[in-house]
Protein backbone atom coordinates (compact mmCIF):
# COMPACT_ATOMS: atom_id res chain seq x y z
CA UNK A 1 0.00 0.00 0.00
CA UNK A 2 1.10 3.54 -0.69
CA UNK A 3 0.56 6.88 0.08
CA UNK A 4 -1.95 8.34 -2.27
CA UNK A 5 -1.08 12.13 -3.55
CA UNK A 6 -4.18 12.87 -5.73
CA UNK A 7 -7.99 14.03 -3.96
CA UNK A 8 -9.40 10.52 -2.91
CA UNK A 9 -13.25 11.25 -3.29
CA UNK A 10 -13.79 7.79 -1.50
CA UNK A 11 -12.42 9.00 1.73
CA UNK A 12 -14.06 12.13 1.64
CA UNK A 13 -17.68 10.81 1.58
CA UNK A 14 -16.43 8.55 4.61
CA UNK A 15 -17.78 11.47 6.91
CA UNK A 16 -20.25 10.38 8.97
CA UNK A 17 -22.64 12.69 7.48
CA UNK A 18 -21.87 12.14 3.87
CA UNK A 19 -21.92 8.51 4.18
CA UNK A 20 -25.50 8.79 5.59
CA UNK A 21 -26.86 10.69 3.07
CA UNK A 22 -24.71 9.14 0.46
CA UNK A 23 -26.53 5.35 1.56
CA UNK A 24 -30.12 6.88 1.31
CA UNK A 25 -29.19 8.62 -2.20
CA UNK A 26 -27.94 5.47 -3.45
CA UNK A 27 -30.88 3.53 -2.07
CA UNK A 28 -33.72 5.73 -3.09
CA UNK A 29 -32.17 7.05 -6.49
CA UNK A 30 -29.42 4.50 -7.41
CA UNK A 31 -26.80 7.48 -7.97
CA UNK A 32 -24.04 8.83 -6.17
CA UNK A 33 -20.58 7.73 -4.65
CA UNK A 34 -22.54 4.79 -2.70
CA UNK A 35 -23.28 3.13 -6.20
CA UNK A 36 -19.61 3.84 -7.68
CA UNK A 37 -17.20 1.08 -7.67
CA UNK A 38 -14.55 1.21 -5.17
CA UNK A 39 -11.57 1.67 -7.36
CA UNK A 40 -10.43 -1.52 -8.83
CA UNK A 41 -8.67 -2.27 -12.07
CA UNK A 42 -7.45 -5.79 -12.63
CA UNK A 43 -4.56 -7.02 -14.63
CA UNK A 44 -2.57 -10.47 -15.56
CA UNK A 45 0.84 -11.03 -15.92
CA UNK A 46 3.15 -13.94 -15.94
CA UNK A 47 5.39 -14.76 -12.69
CA UNK A 48 7.93 -16.26 -14.93
CA UNK A 49 8.28 -15.40 -19.04
CA UNK A 50 8.70 -19.33 -20.23
CA UNK A 51 5.08 -19.68 -18.73
CA UNK A 52 2.52 -20.26 -21.57
CA UNK A 53 -0.57 -18.55 -19.83
CA UNK A 54 -0.42 -15.58 -16.66
CA UNK A 55 -0.70 -17.64 -13.23
CA UNK A 56 -1.27 -14.06 -11.62
CA UNK A 57 -4.12 -11.95 -11.34
CA UNK A 58 -3.51 -7.74 -10.25
CA UNK A 59 -5.84 -5.48 -8.50
CA UNK A 60 -5.35 -1.85 -8.37
CA UNK A 61 -7.20 -0.47 -5.13
CA UNK A 62 -7.89 3.30 -4.90
CA UNK A 63 -8.62 3.76 -1.40
CA UNK A 64 -6.31 2.31 1.85
CA UNK A 65 -7.34 -0.36 3.76
CA UNK A 66 -7.06 1.77 6.62
CA UNK A 67 -9.90 3.98 5.51
CA UNK A 68 -12.47 4.54 7.90
CA UNK A 69 -15.55 6.85 8.92
CA UNK A 70 -15.17 9.87 10.21
CA UNK A 71 -16.31 13.49 11.79
CA UNK A 72 -14.23 16.58 12.30
CA UNK A 73 -13.73 17.30 15.85
CA UNK A 74 -15.12 13.73 16.86
CA UNK A 75 -12.62 11.07 14.82
CA UNK A 76 -9.79 11.43 12.52
CA UNK A 77 -9.81 10.38 8.79
CA UNK A 78 -7.93 7.39 8.27
CA UNK A 79 -4.59 7.49 5.74
CA UNK A 80 -5.44 8.17 1.82
CA UNK A 81 -3.91 5.18 0.44
CA UNK A 82 -3.57 2.99 -3.50
CA UNK A 83 -3.25 -0.57 -2.86
CA UNK A 84 -1.63 -3.35 -5.24
CA UNK A 85 -2.94 -6.30 -4.56
CA UNK A 86 -1.76 -10.01 -6.06
CA UNK A 87 -3.90 -13.13 -6.76
CA UNK A 88 -2.40 -16.96 -7.38
CA UNK A 89 -4.33 -18.14 -10.23
CA UNK A 90 -2.98 -21.58 -10.58
CA UNK A 91 -1.56 -22.90 -6.87
CA UNK A 92 -0.01 -26.31 -6.79
CA UNK A 93 -1.03 -26.60 -2.81
CA UNK A 94 -4.55 -28.23 -2.18
CA UNK A 95 -6.52 -27.90 0.89
CA UNK A 96 -9.17 -30.55 2.50
CA UNK A 97 -13.41 -30.43 3.95
CA UNK A 98 -13.56 -33.29 6.03
CA UNK A 99 -16.31 -34.09 8.53
CA UNK A 100 -15.34 -32.83 12.19
CA UNK A 101 -17.85 -35.48 13.77
CA UNK A 102 -20.75 -37.72 13.09
CA UNK A 103 -23.12 -34.56 14.46
CA UNK A 104 -24.13 -33.31 10.94
CA UNK A 105 -25.30 -29.54 12.46
CA UNK A 106 -21.45 -29.55 13.17
CA UNK A 107 -19.39 -27.12 10.91
CA UNK A 108 -17.06 -29.31 8.53
CA UNK A 109 -12.83 -29.20 9.15
CA UNK A 110 -11.50 -26.89 6.32
CA UNK A 111 -8.18 -26.88 6.02
CA UNK A 112 -7.02 -24.20 3.06
CA UNK A 113 -3.23 -25.78 3.02
CA UNK A 114 -2.41 -21.76 1.44
CA UNK A 115 1.26 -21.51 0.85
CA UNK A 116 2.19 -25.26 1.48
CA UNK A 117 4.38 -25.30 -2.07
CA UNK A 118 7.45 -23.81 -2.44
CA UNK A 119 6.54 -22.95 -5.91
CA UNK A 120 3.62 -21.02 -4.92
CA UNK A 121 5.39 -19.41 -2.21
CA UNK A 122 7.93 -18.26 -4.81
CA UNK A 123 5.17 -17.18 -7.28
CA UNK A 124 3.85 -15.10 -4.34
CA UNK A 125 6.40 -13.54 -3.40
CA UNK A 126 7.63 -12.83 -7.45
CA UNK A 127 4.20 -11.16 -7.77
CA UNK A 128 5.25 -8.49 -4.75
CA UNK A 129 7.84 -7.62 -6.64
CA UNK A 130 5.93 -7.09 -9.88
CA UNK A 131 3.61 -5.19 -7.91
CA UNK A 132 6.81 -3.08 -6.59
CA UNK A 133 7.88 -2.11 -10.00
CA UNK A 134 4.68 -1.61 -11.55
CA UNK A 135 4.67 1.38 -8.73
CA UNK A 136 7.63 2.95 -9.57
CA UNK A 137 6.92 3.17 -12.71
CA UNK A 138 7.01 6.97 -13.96
CA UNK A 139 3.82 7.25 -15.18
CA UNK A 140 1.99 6.67 -11.34
CA UNK A 141 4.84 9.56 -9.77
CA UNK A 142 1.80 12.07 -9.68
CA UNK A 143 -0.04 9.66 -7.98
CA UNK A 144 1.92 7.20 -5.82
CA UNK A 145 3.92 8.35 -2.68
CA UNK A 146 6.20 6.36 -0.27
CA UNK A 147 5.08 2.71 0.46
CA UNK A 148 3.14 2.39 3.78
CA UNK A 149 2.80 -1.39 3.59
CA UNK A 150 5.24 -3.23 4.74
CA UNK A 151 7.61 -0.67 3.75
CA UNK A 152 10.75 0.09 1.78
CA UNK A 153 13.28 -1.81 4.86
CA UNK A 154 11.43 -4.72 3.81
CA UNK A 155 13.64 -6.14 1.19
CA UNK A 156 15.10 -9.77 1.77
CA UNK A 157 12.94 -12.91 0.12
CA UNK A 158 12.62 -13.92 3.61
CA UNK A 159 11.38 -10.42 4.71
CA UNK A 160 8.56 -10.66 1.95
CA UNK A 161 7.75 -14.28 2.91
CA UNK A 162 7.30 -12.98 6.61
CA UNK A 163 4.76 -9.89 5.37
CA UNK A 164 2.86 -12.52 2.74
CA UNK A 165 2.01 -15.55 5.65
CA UNK A 166 0.83 -12.07 7.51
CA UNK A 167 -1.06 -10.35 5.76
CA UNK A 168 -2.43 -12.71 2.99
CA UNK A 169 -6.10 -14.41 2.89
CA UNK A 170 -8.57 -15.88 0.12
CA UNK A 171 -10.17 -14.44 -2.87
CA UNK A 172 -13.19 -16.19 -1.91
CA UNK A 173 -13.23 -18.69 -4.66
CA UNK A 174 -12.79 -22.37 -3.57
CA UNK A 175 -13.47 -25.25 -5.65
CA UNK A 176 -12.83 -28.76 -6.42
CA UNK A 177 -14.41 -30.22 -3.03
CA UNK A 178 -16.39 -32.57 -5.19
CA UNK A 179 -14.28 -33.06 -8.16
CA UNK A 180 -15.78 -34.19 -11.37
CA UNK A 181 -13.87 -37.18 -13.44
CA UNK A 182 -14.30 -40.08 -15.28
CA UNK A 183 -11.92 -42.07 -12.38
CA UNK A 184 -13.19 -44.35 -9.59
CA UNK A 185 -11.80 -41.38 -7.14
CA UNK A 186 -14.03 -38.46 -8.64
CA UNK A 187 -16.82 -38.20 -6.37
CA UNK A 188 -19.17 -36.93 -9.13
CA UNK A 189 -19.17 -38.40 -12.97
CA UNK A 190 -19.02 -36.31 -15.92
CA UNK A 191 -22.97 -35.80 -15.97
CA UNK A 192 -22.78 -34.59 -12.72
CA UNK A 193 -23.67 -37.70 -10.69
CA UNK A 194 -22.82 -38.62 -7.07
CA UNK A 195 -21.27 -41.98 -7.55
CA UNK A 196 -22.71 -44.70 -5.57
CA UNK A 197 -25.86 -42.61 -5.02
CA UNK A 198 -29.02 -42.38 -7.40
CA UNK A 199 -30.83 -39.79 -8.37
CA UNK A 200 -28.71 -37.11 -6.52
CA UNK A 201 -25.95 -34.47 -8.46
CA UNK A 202 -23.75 -31.64 -7.47
CA UNK A 203 -24.37 -28.68 -9.43
CA UNK A 204 -21.73 -26.02 -8.49
CA UNK A 205 -18.09 -24.95 -8.26
CA UNK A 206 -16.89 -27.55 -5.89
CA UNK A 207 -17.32 -30.05 -9.07
CA UNK A 208 -14.52 -28.30 -10.64
CA UNK A 209 -11.29 -30.65 -10.99
CA UNK A 210 -9.32 -27.70 -10.92
CA UNK A 211 -8.99 -23.44 -10.26
CA UNK A 212 -9.02 -21.56 -13.54
CA UNK A 213 -7.18 -18.85 -14.60
CA UNK A 214 -9.94 -16.20 -12.76
CA UNK A 215 -12.95 -15.54 -11.14
CA UNK A 216 -15.00 -18.49 -11.19
CA UNK A 217 -18.51 -16.60 -12.02
CA UNK A 218 -18.62 -17.14 -15.39
CA UNK A 219 -17.50 -21.52 -15.41
CA UNK A 220 -20.29 -21.70 -12.10
CA UNK A 221 -22.67 -20.43 -14.40
CA UNK A 222 -22.05 -22.81 -17.10
CA UNK A 223 -22.10 -25.32 -14.69
CA UNK A 224 -25.54 -24.56 -13.48
CA UNK A 225 -26.60 -24.09 -17.31
CA UNK A 226 -25.35 -27.58 -18.13
CA UNK A 227 -26.22 -29.39 -14.71
CA UNK A 228 -29.84 -28.11 -15.33
CA UNK A 229 -30.28 -29.72 -19.11
CA UNK A 230 -28.66 -32.86 -17.35
CA UNK A 231 -31.63 -32.82 -14.96
CA UNK A 232 -34.34 -31.94 -17.33
CA UNK A 233 -32.99 -35.19 -20.01
CA UNK A 234 -31.84 -32.58 -22.57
Amino acid sequence: EYERKTKSVFQENLRFDRLFLNLVRAQLFKSGPATHPLGFGTGFVKSRPELSLPDIQLFFRLFSVQSREWFPLIREPGPTGIGLLACHLRPEARGTVSLASSNPNDAPRIINNFLASDMDRQTIRQAFKIKRSIAAQSAFAEHIGAEMMPGKDVRSDDQIDAFIRETAITVFHPIGTCRMGADEDSVVDPQLNVRGCENLRVVDASIMPDLVGGNINAPVIMIAEKGADYILGK
